[in-house]
């Protein structure tokens, strides 16, 4: 349980400068880019070594949780973005119970669905809560390169977190979790 709650805790590390960065130079959408391939490159190795339902479940929910507080998926301070933890983390923990077997498959259906999932939920409390521009972005996430986007980040996201688990798979800190 440890080790599926600190995935929660390295997932904001690792996005604490690029919220800087992002905040920094006024490019909002730099930030959207970035953790639309880091979130499935922390997740994939996560799931992976953690071998347990719920870790992604968990692990999500403490990273909402932690980032509560800051313009990670979404305005700071906004709860129904906690929702989102468990409930990326539930389907993602049930496509990884499907696809265990199979690394590679798991790791870029993982990384599709958890940016797709996201981008859903953001579009429904943009409808939800009326704020402008919620049926623009609908159309834009079904549109070929609202596709395109999210196949290509996680494409490149679930790759990234594949060979960030070949990497790790046979040190002796993974096998003390796994033990």
């Amino acid at each position: 349980m440890i080790a599926t709650g600190s995935l929660g805790v390295l997932g904001t590390l690792i996005f604490i400068p690029f919220m800087v960065l992002s905040q920094v130079i006024q490019m909002p959408g730099l930030f959207i880019l970035t953790a639309a391939f880091l979130i499935p490159s922390i997740l994939i190795p996560g799931l992976f070594v953690i071998n347990q339902f719920g870790a992604a479940a968990i692990g999500t929910t403490v990273l909402m949780i932690l980032t509560l507080p800051t313009g990670f998926s979404g305005p700071p301070g906004f709860l129904p973005k906690v929702l989102l933890g468990p409930t990326v983390g539930i389907i993602i923990d049930f496509l990884y119970l499907i696809l265990k077997k199979k690394e590679k498959l798991a790791a870029y259906v993982i990384a599709i669905s958890a940016i797709f999932i996201q981008e859903i939920f953001y579009i429904s409390m943009l409808l939800l809560f009326s704020i402008p521009g919620g049926k623009e972005s609908l159309k834009l996430l079904i549109s070929p390169i609202g596709i395109g986007f999210i196949l290509f980040h996680g494409t490149l996201g679930g790759t990234l977190g594949y060979i960030i688990l070949k990497k790790i798979r046979n040190t002796a800190i993974v096998k003390r979790i796994q033990a």
